[in-house]
């Protein structure tokens, strides 16, 4: 008789079950890292949730503060450009990123 346990020997830390798929009591699922955790370990969650709502405040507050600059540099520097020249870059661009996984493409600023 073995005095080991099967899923000690098989799972990381926090899983069990058949093909180590579920979560151990105390411990949660965590999709970033494709692994369970301890409860306790995803409250830095809660900071990132800050962090983002933060940047998001700052930028709006941003935006409002400099509408004023945001309007004239629209008003008079981007009437220079032709809407029908920039829609066809637009496209072009968007079906390049939506192919670029099949064609091996290499883009500059995913490297």
């Amino acid at each position: 008789v073995s005095v080991c346990n099967t899923n000690d020997l098989q799972c990381t830390e926090g899983a069990v079950g058949p093909l180590c798929g579920s979560c151990d009591t105390g411990y949660v699922y965590r999709g970033e890292t494709n692994s369970c955790s301890k409860c306790g370990q995803v409250k830095e969650f809660v900071y990132v949730f800050i962090a983002i709502c933060s940047s998001i405040v700052i930028l709006i507050t941003f935006v409002l503060s400099f509408q004023d600059i945001i309007r004239n540099f629209a008003e008079n520097e981007l009437k220079s450009f032709d809407s029908g020249s920039l829609k066809v870059l637009w496209v072009t661009y968007q079906i390049i990123m939506s192919v670029s996984w099949n064609l091996d493409i290499k883009v500059w600023f995913y490297e």
